[in-house]
């Protein structure tokens, strides 16, 4: 259904506990199709129910536009982060993550592997684990790393363990230039080499 106010257009979705308002041009993800279809496509995404991705996650996401989360929970587990990079110019907001990944890559982390873009108000639980030989895991990002304007992590709460790991990081490992400010981490570590990080 649609509805035309002075503020424009607008269409509604009717999920069994609530509306959800859905501004126009904003694209409406409601299942795992609907979120894999975003790699690599700018514009507004709006997550408008919680999904379950099942334990063997293993698809690679750029975000290139604005993932709105609305405060849904996305649940996954597998070897890949749920998103492989948030690139420049997007961006992931108000999103409850519970992760059970044990990674096989380079950077692992409960939201990204690596952030160039930016990822506020979101919350990560579970477990996040990296095996392999050098890597890194991290609570919200394996790496964050300026590109332009990003590089930005802020205000998320990281409550999930990141274990297994030849170096753990709660909120994500560190480059020059990049900004994680205002994020609180409540999780445990527990890693492979002895490199622990609370950033």
């Amino acid at each position: 259904m649609d509805a035309t106010t002075g503020a424009g257009t607008y269409s509604f979705t009717m999920p069994s506990s609530h509306l959800t308002l859905i501004p126009e041009f904003t694209v409406p993800i409601s299942t795992a199709q609907d979120l894999v279809k975003i790699h690599r496509k700018y514009g507004e995404f709006l997550l408008t129910k919680d999904l379950d991705l099942g334990t063997k996650w293993d698809s690679t996401i750029y975000v290139y536009g604005d993932f709105n989360g609305n405060g849904h929970r996305i649940t996954y587990g597998g070897k890949n982060s749920l998103f492989e990079n948030v690139y420049s110019g997007g961006s992931v907001r108000h999103l409850n993550v519970n992760a059970n990944v044990r990674g096989k890559g380079m950077y692992i982390g409960g939201i990204a592997a690596i952030n160039d873009g930016i990822i506020e108000d979101c919350v990560v639980s579970g477990k996040v684990r990296n095996r392999m030989k050098y890597s890194t895991a991290a609570g919200v990002a394996g790496k964050n790393e300026r590109d332009g304007e990003g590089g930005i992590i802020s205000h998320c709460h990281v409550l999930c363990d990141v274990i297994e790991a030849p170096t753990s990081c709660g909120i994500a490992s560190q480059l020059e230039g990049a900004t994680i400010r205002d994020n609180v981490f409540n999780g445990r570590f527990a890693n492979l080499d002895g490199h622990s990080y609370m950033i």
